[in-house]
């Protein structure tokens, strides 16, 4: 159990850490600045617009626990119905694990053949 709260909280970090590389990259592109200008301008600056770095982060963290959420709901809703004999609470957590790992694309169950028992849902 041990080693799979760390696995767990390594992927969510990992994957937090993706999408804000991505989308500070994005809204880089986006603006007339190139980045290598941007970051010129910080430097002669000596100031980084955190307002706008804490609004992306703030928004990236409600987008990643509202579908976490919603997906381990589903899941949790499909798992505890089966006929596997898992606890209500085993079953949670299966949910939370399996929601968290799809979601920032780990590949990663607790289970041996994956998530195949639920291919044809």
């Amino acid at each position: 159990m041990f080693g799979e709260l760390v696995l767990l909280a390594l992927v969510q970090l990992g994957g937090f850490g993706i999408m804000t590389i991505g989308s500070v990259l994005a809204l880089v592109a986006s603006r007339r600045l190139g980045l290598r200008q941007r970051m010129l301008a910080t430097a002669e600056i000596g100031a980084v617009d955190l307002g706008e770095l804490r609004t992306l982060l703030t928004s990236i963290a409600k987008i990643t626990v509202i579908v976490e959420a919603s997906t381990a709901l589903v899941l949790f809703v499909r798992m505890s119905t089966d006929d596997s004999g898992q606890s209500t609470l085993r079953s949670a957590y299966s949910a939370i694990f399996h929601a968290v790992t799809s979601f920032n694309n780990a590949g990663i169950s607790l289970y041996s053949d994956n998530l195949m028992r639920y291919a044809n849902d």
